[in-house]
C-alpha cells in the first residue's frame, strides 16, 4: 500500500514540523519504507548547529519509528490511534545527515503481541549508504487498555 502526505495524515497523528515521512509504503504490516528530503530552510538546520548543520539523533530515531508506525496503524483493527516509544536499543549514528538530502527509511516489525512491537529499522541515502539503525519498541496504548479491560473480573 502506497501512502502519499494525505493519507499519512489519516494514519499518522504527527503533523509539520514534526512529520519526518514525506511518503511511505506499507508491506503486509510487517514493513514500511519511508522517504523524507531535508533542506538547509528546515527548522532543525536553523538550531542545530548554524555552522554544521545535521540531523539530530532524535530526528534520526523519530524518522525511524514515525515509518514504523504506519505499518502499525494501517491495520483496520487499531486505527485512529497513537504509537509511543517505549526503549530504544542499539541507536548506531554513522554518518551525519546533512542537508539537502533525500532519506530513505527502511522498517521492520520483527514481533508483535497485545500493542507491543519490537522493531527494526535503518536509515539510507540514494547509494545505499547507511546512516543510522536501531532496534526499539513501540507501544499502541488504547490496544493496551482494551485488552487490560477485558481481562478485568
Amino acid at each position: 500500500m502506497k501512502l502519499n502526505k494525505k493519507k499519512i495524515y489519516e494514519i499518522q497523528k504527527n503533523r509539520p514540523p514534526y512529520l519526518f515521512v514525506d511518503s511511505a509504503e506499507v508491506i503486509n504490516f510487517r514493513k514500511s519504507n519511508g522517504k523524507k528530503k531535508f533542506f538547509l530552510k528546515d527548522f532543525i538546520f536553523k538550531l542545530h548547529w548554524p555552522k554544521d548543520p545535521n540531523l539530530p539523533a532524535a530526528i534520526h530515531l523519530e524518522c525511524m519509528t514515525q515509518t514504523a508506525s504506519l505499518a502499525l496503524l494501517c491495520d483496520s483493527k487499531i486505527k485512529d490511534t497513537y504509537c509511543y516509544v517505549s526503549k530504544v536499543e542499539n541507536l548506531m549514528l554513522k554518518k551525519k545527515i546533512v542537508p539537502p538530502i533525500k532519506i530513505y527509511i527502511f522498517t521492520e516489525i520483527l514481533k508483535y503481541s497485545r500493542g507491543i512491537a519490537l522493531c527494526k529499522a535503518e536509515i539510507k541515502d540514494s547509494e545505499d549508504n547507511i546512516y543510522s539503525n536501531s532496534t526499539f519498541t513501540l507501544i499502541i496504548p488504547s490496544v493496551i487498555k482494551n485488552l487490560s479491560n477485558k481481562l478485568k473480573v
